[in-house]
């Protein structure tokens, strides 16, 4: 990633990301992609302001699978020991392959939260988040909403986090592919589970280390759509400033 800012913080930003994937078993399920950010920060001695427009560009197994154009507008505001803020996004999607067309649409996502800091390097933050996918075909979109608890300690180098979420979604059509014991056509609901807790530990001005676990849980009305997923994340990070 890249990070341009001609005037500092508060002003203009350009922001430029690569991303590739590589998988060793599956070489169909390769990701290149790349995104480039266009944004505007003010910054005042007790909240913030950040609006965007992004453009990201997904390839897998070498051909075209997803381009996103993405509008945000977030924001933050310190009322004594407690921090306020919003963000909100417009995902324009559309799916380059034909198999997942129905898929392509505007997909928006709304989170409110308030975070209290405590002290001692500590911040409780809980929120409440939803989203509306309105895909091109209707049994394909869904709402989704549900609460965020998040906690936080830095301290020195150190920097512990753990969050965690769940949401429950309903999409809006019954889905042809899915039938009860009747033979009716069944609509989808599912309550999503996600929790991630991670470490960050800097090692000089420069670099730092983090490792992160996730864990992504699924249960849906229709069995065969459970599912549960854990991933573990390594990472080195390099941070410098061209001048």
């Amino acid at each position: 990633m890249g990070l341009l800012r001609p005037w500092g913080t508060p002003g203009p930003y350009l922001r430029v990301e690569g991303q590739f994937s590589k998988q060793f078993t599956i070489s169909e399920l390769d990701l290149l992609g790349g995104s480039g950010a266009l944004g505007f920060r003010l910054l005042g001695p007790v909240g913030s302001l950040i609006s965007e427009y992004a453009y990201t560009y997904q390839a897998l197994d070498g051909r075209g699978y997803l381009a996103d154009h993405r509008v945000f507008l977030g924001g933050s505001l310190l009322t004594g020991p407690f921090l306020w803020g919003f963000a909100y996004a417009a995902h324009f999607e559309t799916y380059r392959w034909e198999a997942l067309s129905d898929q392509s649409g505007v997909r928006q996502v709304l989170e409110l939260d308030a975070g209290l800091l405590p002290g001692n390097g500590v911040r409780i933050t809980a929120g409440y988040a939803g989203s509306w996918d309105a895909a091109t075909k209707e049994n394909l979109s869904y709402v989704e909403h549900g609460p965020i608890l998040e906690l936080v300690w830095a301290r020195g180098p150190w920097t512990l986090g753990l969050r965690g979420g769940m949401g429950w979604r309903t999409y809006l059509a019954p889905d042809p592919a899915y039938h009860d014991i009747t033979g009716q056509e069944l609509t989808r609901e599912d309550t999503r589970y996600a929790a991630t807790t991670w470490i960050d530990v800097g090692l000089g001005a420069q670099w730092s280390v983090r490792g992160t676990v996730r864990l992504f849980r699924v249960d849906s009305n229709i069995p065969d759509l459970n599912a549960t997923e854990w991933v573990f994340i390594g990472s080195v990070a390099w941070t410098g400033t061209v001048l």
